[in-house]
């Protein structure tokens, strides 16, 4: 079980790095498309936009603030 748990990590990891170029735009509309995007993809896409965010936006909160602002932002 401890290697699939790791496979899972790698492949989300990897879905972070595919998608740490994509613009702004791009990333909104992937973390919108419920039904079209897995939630893995989803997921890493929201943690680009989040680290991608301006400060104005987050205004330096941890992350899961940070991550709640960033959602609010954008309209998410």
């Amino acid at each position: 079980m401890l290697l699939k748990f790791s496979d899972q990590r790698l492949r989300f990891y990897r879905h972070v790095h595919d998608t740490s170029a994509f613009p702004v735009g791009t990333l909104v509309h992937i973390i919108q498309c419920k039904n079209s995007y897995s939630l893995r993809l989803r997921a890493a896409a929201l943690r680009n936009l989040v680290c991608d965010a301006p400060l104005e936006v987050t205004k330096g909160a941890p992350y899961a603030a940070a991550r709640r602002l960033t959602r609010a932002h954008y309209g998410i």
